[in-house]
């Protein structure tokens, strides 16, 4: 079989190979070489879309995109005159390919837009010149914007699929650069049209609209509920539209000076919220992965709003965020975590569930889940007292202690005698009128304890430095840090366990031990509080490597030299971060606690304590937006 690409350099020249035609199509498509031929090839090729046989139909599509590659120029001036054949099966894929790459290719396209607009203004409009407008707006928005206002009149055209393709321009281009401000209020009602694509193009179009960064005084392009509205309505349609409908719900958050991130909910009564989570539920069947995804990033943003509506539906969402493995389970857990804080009895039923996942296998949002309840129904969770305790006192992530904190609080507000007294400071300061206070008891609640008990926050931060030979457990540096700066007693029994697994322990206890010594370096009075760990750790300083190795150096250089800088230090006051079983930077925070963190934040959102995924960070294919699935 003849390359196709040699096949039609014949028709003007004659190429030995593949790669003798594409320099010569080349050449001769970018104007270097004598033009003749050329063009009646290329037109010859365009014509052979129309032919009768589809074998004929789609060797001449194949053509289009190999000259395309080589040549991209002349057929994307061609472009208009054969956009219609993406409506043919057997050529639809290389038509599709040959738009694709003869845009992406250099070169102006004004001149195009100019050409194809007298095209679009003319009664009726051309589809053809609205449907290759609408492929150049995917790629070249800014150049596309020039016809806006045309596309924009096209969209109350009596044809259909002028119609279809209207709203698909605005579907594809980047609202920064075409606007919609005339097209807003055509494009929320075409989410009505009988053309499902067309309606789905709408909802996509009007939504990034909407749903967009404006200005304290700005008025939205149309009523925001009234989108809400539209896509509510078509969420139990066919799968297109209803994936259009679930991603711009998804795709809702956006900021507004003065009022901060908006979200759906909060354009939205009661009912009608309550009507969409309930439809955003049913569509976490697994109809599709993506499809999951988005449901489930609309519903976490549902439960900032309407949490009570995610609470009616308590046993779905549990059961799909912890009982397999599911795309959306990180949006869902949040969800949950929510909606259990709202209406925490609507959770009760699920107690036991969660009280085993918290003794056996716990993950933030789970023990978040189990001190919500707690305000509920305490005695349903009271078994979950002495793992929350176990793993308050453990040498874990400060991002993994954060959440237990907030849990065991809340038993304390509940029952002050159905958790250690320690726990009373805590509590006291989640509820402190002192914003700062509160946010430094979600930061570091161990430093919380030390402001108005730093015997009680002695005890426990002694017993957690003391586990660090336990499989799995994290140098405390940030914590020892943090607290130190509170109280320099609250550390000192700490130093006495650290300075008993430099002495005893195996090397990769001794370094933790090290790392987390380092965390009082540069404390005032750090050589008072490092004078007993001096020797022990100078004996075993041969041992370290790296990291451990420059840590231990720079522990018994606070003692010796206590004058000299710290070069060692990953930079700001925490001393860097907690080091993980394998040596990883386990945490990020900073030790002094409340850093840039408002209420809503720390609170225990995210994965598995084990694997330590964050799921305040939602993954890539979490934030793929609804242009990523568009199809041609």
């Amino acid at each position: 079989m003849t390359d196709p690409l040699v096949a039609f350099a014949r028709r003007f020249g004659a190429p030995a190979d593949r790669e003798d035609a594409a320099e010569l199509v080349e050449a001769v498509g970018g104007g270097e070489a004598p033009t003749d031929g050329f063009a009646d090839a290329l037109e010859a090729t365009v014509a052979d879309l129309d032919a009768e046989d589809e074998d004929h139909r789609r060797a001449a599509a194949r053509t289009l995109y190999e000259v395309a590659g080589v040549a991209p120029g002349p057929v994307r001036e061609r472009g208009v005159e054969f956009v219609d054949a993406l409506d043919d099966p057997a050529a639809r894929p290389y038509v599709a390919g040959a738009l694709t790459t003869a845009l992406g290719g250099r070169g102006p396209v004004e001149s195009l837009v100019e050409d194809l607009r007298p095209a679009v203004r003319e009664s009726p409009p051309s589809p053809a010149a609205v449907r290759y407008l609408s492929w150049i707006a995917k790629r070249w928005s800014r150049d596309a914007a020039a016809a806006e206002s045309a596309v924009a009149a096209a969209l109350t055209a009596d044809d259909p699929v002028v119609r279809e393709h209207a709203t698909r321009f605005f579907a594809v281009a980047w609202e920064h650069h075409v606007a919609g401000r005339e097209a807003a209020p055509a494009l929320l009602d075409r989410t009505e049209d009988e053309n499902p694509t067309t309606r789905a193009n709408a909802l996509t179009a009007v939504g990034h609209r909407v749903f967009e960064y404006r200005e304290a005084d700005e008025t939205p392009l149309v009523d925001p509920a009234a989108v809400v509205a539209a896509a509510a309505d078509h969420l139990d349609e066919g799968e297109r539209v209803r994936f259009n409908a679930v991603a711009v719900l998804a795709e809702s958050e956006h900021h507004v000076e003065g009022d901060g991130e908006r979200y759906w909910p909060d354009y939205v009564d009661n009912d009608l919220a309550s009507r969409v989570v309930g439809r955003l539920v049913e569509c976490l069947d697994g109809e599709s992965e993506a499809l999951e995804r988005l449901s489930g990033r609309a519903l976490a943003d549902a439960a900032r709003g309407s949490p009570e509506a995610l609470a009616d539906h308590a046993d779905a969402l549990v059961g799909y965020a912890w009982v397999d493995d599911r795309p959306a389970q990180g949006w869902i857990r949040r969800a949950v975590r929510r909606a259990s804080d709202a209406r925490p009895a609507a959770f009760v039923p699920h107690a036991d569930a969660f009280v085993e996942r918290v003794r056996n296998d716990p993950d933030r949002d789970a023990i978040t889940v189990v001190g919500n309840v707690a305000a509920a129904d305490l005695d349903v969770v009271a078994e979950a007292v002495d793992p929350l305790v176990d793993r308050f006192t453990a040498p874990v992530r400060p991002s993994d202690r954060r959440p237990v904190g907030q849990a065991l609080a809340s038993f304390y507000r509940a029952d002050p005698d159905s958790v250690p007294d320690w726990v009373g400071p805590l509590a006291a300061a989640t509820e402190a009128e002192d914003r700062e206070r509160r946010r430094l008891a979600r930061r570091n609640p161990l430093q919380a304890v030390a402001e108005t008990d730093p015997d009680a926050a002695a005890t426990v931060l002694a017993t957690a430095c003391s586990r660090l030979d336990e499989p799995g457990a994290v140098s405390q540096t940030a914590v020892l840090s943090g607290v130190g700066d509170v109280d320099r007693r609250a550390v000192e029994p700490a130093v006495g366990s650290l300075v008993a697994l430099v002495r005893d322990g195996d090397a990769g206890v001794a370094g933790h031990a090290v790392q987390s010594l380092h965390g009082l370096v540069r404390l005032d009075g750090a050589r008072d509080l490092l004078e007993p760990a001096r020797d022990p750790v100078d004996r075993r300083r041969e041992e370290f490597e790296g990291r451990t190795r420059d840590r231990a150096d720079d522990v018994v250089a606070a003692v010796d030299d206590p004058d000299e800088p710290d070069d060692a230090g990953d930079g700001g006051s925490g001393n860097g971060a907690d080091i993980g079983p394998d040596g990883d930077r386990a945490d990020g925070e900073d030790a002094g606690g409340a850093v840039g963190e408002d209420d809503s934040a720390g609170d225990g959102s995210g994965g598995t304590a084990a694997d330590g995924r964050d799921d305040e960070h939602p993954t890539d294919d979490e934030q793929r937006t609804l242009r990523d699935w568009l199809p041609f």
